[in-house]
């Protein structure tokens, strides 16, 4: 099952590398996922799934580069996470957070809401930090 997850996790860091860019680069594709439902939930469910991969991750075991063994212990397996990525993984998953309250907050259409929006953008770059994952999964999968 951790393979499979892990495959996908592949996938959707490949996406986010992909079209995280096109987006902040290009004002009509960010118009075109703004417009349409379906691109922004497929946004939303890429997120959600990151954020569960979060939750995967303070419960999987995990290789000790220094003796090669098999970690499964909890609490040390919680720590390695938060000292190894959880912070960058915390703050890619907050736009999906942040931006109904955003919404909600201000008034639509207003400054106000227009530049905490782009403050929310900007945590949406720590997106692409998921892809220095793709080196450690790909190695996992081996």
């Amino acid at each position: 099952m951790k393979f499979y997850w892990d495959v996908l996790m592949i996938v959707l860091a490949i996406y986010n590398a992909i079209s995280l860019p096109m987006r902040m680069a290009f004002h009509q594709i960010e118009e075109l996922y703004d417009d349409n439902i379906s691109l922004e939930m497929i946004e939303d469910s890429v997120d959600i799934l990151f954020a569960f991969d979060i939750a995967i991750l303070f419960m999987t075991s995990y290789i000790d580069t220094r003796n090669g063994e098999t970690i499964r212990q909890p609490k040390i397996i919680a720590r390695h996470y938060l000292t190894a990525g959880f912070i960058p993984d915390f703050i890619s998953t907050l736009p999906l957070l942040l931006t109904p309250i955003v919404n909600a907050a201000t008034e639509t259409g207003s400054t106000t809401q227009d530049s905490l929006l782009s403050l929310v953008q900007l945590f949406k770059l720590v997106k692409l930090l998921r892809v220095r994952k793709l080196n450690t999964l790909i190695q996992n999968l081996q």
